[in-house]
């Protein structure tokens, strides 16, 4: 633990001092009971869930969506309790999580119940199980598909927690019997210790995919960015201040991946420390700068998630907090 916290700190990279920007917001509407925000990948269209059931964005305003029955039924019959789907446009058509397991008893993601197992569909009809040994869980709700190597087909991501040891970033990879371990980050260090993948994408622009997290979202509350070497991913750099996941919630997306300042570089949009702010990171040169932050009120409770919301192209960011306000930012 010593070594690790020592590595840490030779490694860590604090964000510049220029002066951010301040984000305004526009209101959307109150839900009452607001649990989550999604979009669905088809159509594009923004839903919030609450407690009198689904609403749709229309226009500036969400409006009472009949439920969607079919979209439940598709889940897949071996899925873990509260898992989703990943849904691929590559070689992996989905893939999910599977054999529940009470051999971890953490219970940050709102139960003990675990995944002792990874399975993916193929766009060819084939399906594949990666099993864990007895010794780990994937503790995660929603594996995250990305081509991690550039060979055009996608890996998955997720997280992986060992019982001694805490939590890992794992990434497997479709071989041609099986799926095989690609890469793994360190673990944490120690058990009952988790951290929450935030996306993947070329954040230091060296031309190499690398992978963000937030480690320990609920004490360290801290950004890191991983980058692949061989079959290890090791630390780029890591950032204090964030967290994006409330104890005992099912919410984990609560972060989006884009480019915000048009400079060709996928940056990361996140609650900060208390949950009360988004802010703009990025990580280009290896090196955090916060671009963007605000407006302060409730703590963010739901996904944060990009949709059009005023029709002119770009992707805005929209966000429901804990009092049922729904807001976006326009851009």
């Amino acid at each position: 633990m010593i070594r690790r916290s020592l590595l840490a700190a030779a490694l860590c990279v604090w964000a510049a001092a220029a002066p951010a920007a301040e984000w305004q917001a526009a209101g959307l509407g109150k839900v009452d009971g607001l649990s989550r925000l999604s979009v669905d990948a088809s159509s594009g269209a923004l839903y919030a869930h609450g407690a009198e059931g689904r609403f749709v964005l229309a226009g500036r305003r969400f409006v009472a969506s009949p439920a969607d029955s079919a979209a439940a039924a598709a889940a897949p019959s071996d899925i873990i309790p509260h898992g989703r789907v990943a849904v691929g446009a590559n070689h992996i058509a989905r893939a999910w999580l599977v054999q529940p397991t009470r051999r971890y008893d953490h219970g940050v993601l709102g139960d003990e119940i675990e995944a002792a197992a990874l399975k993916v569909e193929l766009r060819d009809g084939r399906e594949m199980v990666y099993e864990l040994g007895d010794q780990y869980v994937f503790e995660d709700l929603l594996p995250r598909l990305a081509d991690m190597d550039g060979d055009g087909l996608d890996e998955v991501f997720l997280a992986r927690s060992s019982l001694t040891e805490g939590a890992a970033v794992s990434i497997y990879k479709v071989g041609p019997r099986r799926l095989e371990q690609f890469s793994v980050t360190p673990s944490i260090g120690l058990p009952y210790r988790w951290l929450n993948p935030l996306g993947a994408a070329d954040f230091d622009a060296d031309g190499e995919m690398d992978i963000a997290v937030v480690e320990t979202p609920h004490l360290g509350k801290t950004l890191v960015v991983y980058g692949r070497q061989a079959a290890r991913l090791r630390e780029l750099g890591r950032l204090r201040g964030f967290s994006t996941h409330a104890a005992g919630s099912t919410v984990l997306e609560m972060a989006v991946v884009l480019d915000l300042n048009d400079d060709g570089v996928m940056d990361m949009v996140l609650p900060n420390e208390t949950r009360g702010a988004l802010v703009g990171v990025t990580f280009r040169g290896g090196a955090f700068a916060v671009l963007a932050s605000g407006p302060k009120a409730a703590p963010i409770v739901t996904e944060v998630v990009s949709a059009n919301v005023d029709g002119q192209g770009l992707p805005d960011i929209v966000y429901g907090r804990a009092d049922g306000t729904i807001e976006a930012i326009l851009r």
